[in-house]
């Protein structure tokens, strides 16, 4: 005789009475197992493991895909983040503000080439025939509009406008183009000192001097530089 389950086993077990089966229930089915009471049932509880076993491994499988998603979702969202976070890069201010004394478009006297570049950019030109390292910005490639950097040991010694970049205006609103009586208006008399083709009204500070480039009668640029340094550029 086949071996019985397990369930058929537990249930005879329990269920001394039943040990002996009825012949009729065995001759039926002469080359069958015996039929035993629980069996079906034996049969119907494994049918129901293996389905939730089936379907667990399915939640198994889809909660590992949900968990991945939410996984790549967050990790994009991490990236998208830290992109809107990061800074966009420095350029050349389109409308700089020169502060007499102090700054040209936020460039000060004594800053680092590594200050110039975090405001200014990367984006420059470098003159290859001045005696000091120069730095030249300009808007577009090849055209003189923009701004130059002279660096001593490292350091800002003298920053000036090129070329009438336009919006360029002095914090007390002086513009570039405007007329050269507009300078001494605002800033009173000036010191002029004469240079190749143009000349430059120099007004003294504490520790620089302010420049103001006329070229005919239109102020064509500003500059900053150490006192007692030629302002000609």
């Amino acid at each position: 005789m086949g071996s019985r389950a397990p369930g058929a086993v537990a249930q005879l077990a329990a269920n001394p009475e039943r040990k002996r089966l009825p012949a009729a229930a065995n001759s039926a089915r002469p080359n069958a197992s015996p039929v035993l009471p629980g069996s079906y049932k034996l049969r119907f509880v494994l049918r129901q493991a293996e389905s939730r076993r089936t379907e667990e491994s399915g939640f198994s499988r889809r909660g590992v895909s949900a968990r991945a998603a939410g996984l790549v979702a967050a990790v994009l969202a991490a990236l998208v983040a830290l992109a809107l976070a990061a800074p966009a890069e420095a350029v050349l201010p389109r409308a700089g503000v020169f502060v007499p004394g102090k700054s040209l478009g936020g460039v000060s006297l004594g800053m680092t080439q590594a200050d110039v570049l975090r405001l200014w950019g990367s984006k420059h030109g470098v003159c290859r025939s001045c005696v000091r390292t120069t730095w030249l910005f300009n808007y577009r490639k090849f055209e003189p509009e923009g701004t130059g950097v002279v660096f001593r040991k490292g350091r800002v010694v003298r920053v000036f406008t090129i070329w009438k970049p336009a919006g360029w205006r002095t914090d007390g609103g002086l513009t570039l183009g405007a007329d050269v009586s507009e300078i001494t208006r605002v800033y009173g008399a000036l010191e002029k000192r004469v240079c190749a083709g143009y000349y430059a009204l120099v007004r003294p500070e504490a520790r620089a001097q302010s420049v103001f480039y006329v070229f005919g009668s239109e102020l064509w640029g500003f500059g900053l530089t150490k006192r007692r340094a030629s302002p000609c550029l």
